[in-house]
């Protein structure tokens, strides 16, 4: 029953989340693709950005009574010292004039601040180049992996219960209850835990059908008749590499399989990959 292991697998995570070793803290390489980064800094915590070279920025004046800067050579430090909405400032690389954007988000929700790498395509290329000679004979798929992994954690057993040192645990808030004006009032959608490795996240979502109906859980274009129906690919807006759900359908409200799970992959954290809007409207219900 779905909502034993799940309930199982939820108190597993709360009991030994705090056992976990301590990893230090690479950074997540962003590539800069001409589009804003979004940033994620929790309130009171210090988000810590790496460029290609030494940097100056421009923050807006409305910035100031709630962002705290630091510029060192290559290195960019921000301070969040209250909540702000989604706010964009230009970042200059001095040596090739190159402008980064990025969108600063502050929140209380208390989220692993790992520090940010950001990279132009040729950096990456040269990072990821690896000598014919040493490079592995089967490449990891991580979309494949990660999701694998997560449903693993949800689904399996306390014994069985999957155990990878390169894939690491994410902190996210406890059963962060995602609100917005697009998600079904026949849903509730909960994020229960996060991964990353290989460059990606992932993030499970459970959905709970609080209807009398059977919803069928369906990507674009997918039609199998049904009255009800959800689009995946929609349902939590954000920029998401992959979305992937562990069943069809979910049933009635009441029954076992009224409760499932969805698959989030990303190339950034959560709350730095869903919109603005779902943190938005989050952080008028988390905490009650």
């Amino acid at each position: 029953m779905f909502k034993e292991s799940y309930a199982l697998a939820l108190l597993f995570f709360l009991l030994f989340c705090s056992l976990d070793v301590a990893h230090a803290k690479a950074p997540d390489r962003v590539i800069w693709e001409q589009k804003p980064i979004p940033v994620h800094i929790t309130v009171g915590e210090e988000r810590i950005l790496h460029f290609p070279g030494e940097i100056r920025f421009w923050l807006p004046d409305s910035l100031s009574a709630s962002v705290r800067p630091l510029a060192a050579g290559n290195t960019l430090y921000l301070k969040a010292l209250k909540p702000l909405d989604a706010t964009r400032i230009r970042v200059q690389q001095l040596d090739s004039q190159q402008l980064f954007l990025l969108d600063i988000r502050a929140s209380d929700l208390i989220t692993d601040q790992d520090p940010i790498q950001i990279m132009i395509k040729d950096e990456r290329e040269e990072l990821n180049e690896i000598p014919k000679s040493q490079a592995p004979s089967n490449k990891i798929d991580w979309r494949v992996r990660l999701t694998q992994f997560a449903a693993q954690s949800l689904y399996a057993p306390t014994r069985l219960q999957p155990s990878d040192r390169s894939i690491r645990r994410v902190e996210l808030p406890n059963d962060l209850q995602l609100c917005d004006k697009h998600l079904p009032d026949n849903l509730n959608v909960t994020s229960v835990a996060s991964w990353k490795s290989g460059g990606l996240y992932v993030t499970a979502v459970v959905l709970e059908n609080l209807s009398d109906q059977i919803i069928a859980l369906e990507f674009e274009g997918a039609n199998r008749g049904r009255q009800s129906n959800v689009d995946l690919r929609s349902l939590i807006p954000g920029k998401w590499v992959t979305v992937s759900a562990q069943h069809q359908d979910l049933d009635p409200k009441g029954s076992d399989a009224s409760i499932s799970a969805i698959y989030l992959v990303s190339k950034q954290s959560f709350l730095d990959s869903v919109a603005p809007s779902v943190l938005e409207s989050t952080g008028e219900h988390h905490g009650r």
